[in-house]
């Protein structure tokens, strides 16, 4: 988990993996608060078990990841081995930029307690669970690999997205544990993702997240109900 210095009021969860530089890759996503962490103590979590890692900030679970890889071995490689708990203030580095004359001097970072539990094996909890859908009856052609993708998913990268379901009937379905904050979404089929620009340019509302050029994203929010969309469309297939 890390806070950058121009983004005080967000902590970022993280995981990296892939191969030696350049190979590596990441992917992680955000939690946000109103004030800036520094105005008060703050509980910060991370729950690791096989094929899983939770994030958590105040007890509030914000991401899970299940989808990685490594070059040196078998998933769930290389989150498999023996692990440490490093706490740390850096300066500078190429996420932040270096200190500049608006840098204060000297900082500290005050931690009141660090604690390490095992879990119970005995003792199961069952997330909630979203089902995504997506028709693709109506496109051009036959849907051979569908799967969903979002800045969750090492931001964009197709090579991270969750792997659809065929249902049968045209449409393709996504399970994952129910997030607790609003997600962007889209739909990849055959590798091209959707493109939803020009129906929100045609006043269509199913890409909220667009600046009706370059982008236009779907959102799943926090009380929705399971989305069932038609690929590359505001409109369901006729």
């Amino acid at each position: 988990m890390e806070l950058v210095g121009h983004e005080p009021n967000v902590v970022h969860g993280t995981l990296h993996y892939g191969g030696p530089w350049p190979e590596n890759t990441y992917s992680g996503d955000g939690y946000s608060i109103n004030d800036p962490f520094s105005d008060d103590f703050h509980t910060f979590a991370v729950e690791w078990k096989e094929g899983e890692v939770r994030w958590f900030v105040d007890d509030v679970h914000f991401q899970t990841q299940t989808n990685w890889y490594s070059t040196a071995g078998e998933y769930p490689a290389p989150f498999n081995q023996r692990f440490h708990i490093v706490l740390n203030v850096a300066v500078g580095g190429n996420w932040p930029g270096s200190p500049d004359a608006t840098t204060v001097f000297p900082q500290q970072m005050v931690v009141d307690y660090v604690r390490v539990y095992e879990r119970d094996p005995s003792v199961v909890v069952e997330p909630e669970v979203l089902t995504l859908t997506v028709d693709t009856s109506c496109m051009d052609g036959m849907a051979n690999t569908v799967s969903l993708t979002g800045p969750w998913a090492g931001n964009w990268d197709p090579g991270q997205s969750i792997s659809a379901t065929n249902n049968g009937d045209g449409t393709w379905s996504v399970e994952r544990e129910k997030p607790l904050h609003d997600i962007e979404y889209l739909w990849i089929v055959n590798g091209q993702y959707e493109d939803l620009v020009e129906e929100m340019q045609n006043g269509g509302g199913c890409a909220p997240v667009t600046d009706y050029w370059n982008y236009a994203n779907r959102v799943w929010t926090v009380g929705q109900s399971d989305p069932s969309v038609a690929y590359n469309r505001c409109t369901p297939c006729p």
